[in-house]
């Protein structure tokens, strides 16, 4: 499919800027990611949740693998993470990841049910902030 476009992403309800990296503010994300967001916002929209994030520069990327592995970072660092709008080379690449967070029922609820269909990647983090991975790579599941 390619890259949203900057209206694709406005007239699928998401703003540009909840999705642009943290750390540089580009926007590069997977038109069929947000079609299939758009039909599980749809699918929960009694539910309550927030995007954390989708975009990540590389900077960005070690920031974070930094702040959750403090000094093994390296040794545990994605180097093809589905979030990456820039891998370690400079490349540039379009997101096809996002992560939501919410209460903590609504993604338990999501979990038991998503969890099982999801075509893509999935995980639920069940820590201090429980979130929820969706990506639209290959069918996947980590603990």
């Amino acid at each position: 499919m390619g890259r949203a476009t900057e209206e694709e992403i406005t007239l699928l309800g998401f703003d540009p800027k909840d999705l642009a990296c943290k750390c540089c503010g580009v926007c590069r994300v997977e038109l069929a990611l947000l079609q299939r967001m758009r039909c599980f916002f749809d699918f929960t929209r009694k539910l309550d949740f927030e995007i954390t994030s989708c975009c990540r520069c590389w900077d960005h990327h070690v920031e974070v693998y930094k702040r959750l592995y403090g000094a093994k970072w390296e040794t545990r660092i994605a180097k093809r993470s589905t979030h990456l709008i820039t891998d370690d080379q400079g490349n540039e690449l379009e997101s096809c990841a996002m992560d939501i967070t919410g209460l903590p029922l609504h993604l338990e609820a999501v979990d038991v049910v998503v969890g099982k269909v999801w075509l893509g990647g999935y995980h639920f983090y069940n820590g201090n902030t429980p979130s929820i991975h969706l990506d639209i790579n290959r069918k996947r599941r980590w603990r």
